[in-house]
């Protein structure tokens, strides 16, 4: 697990972003949603991890 990364509103688009910690933290990018049909548990996620890498 990269603990490097914090969540921040994002202004702009008036949601949510990952990005490195900081205050000038790079944006990665939003987070992506899934939700189950059977229990309804919440999973975040990002589908390019090539960008957590960088």
């Amino acid at each position: 697990m990269n603990e490097e990364l914090e969540i921040k509103v994002d202004m702009q688009s008036y949601g949510i972003s990952v990005s490195r910690k900081g205050i000038f933290g790079k944006k990665i990018e939003k987070p992506q949603i899934a939700v189950c049909p059977e229990c309804g548990e919440i999973s975040f996620f990002i589908k390019n991890i090539n960008l957590l890498r960088k």
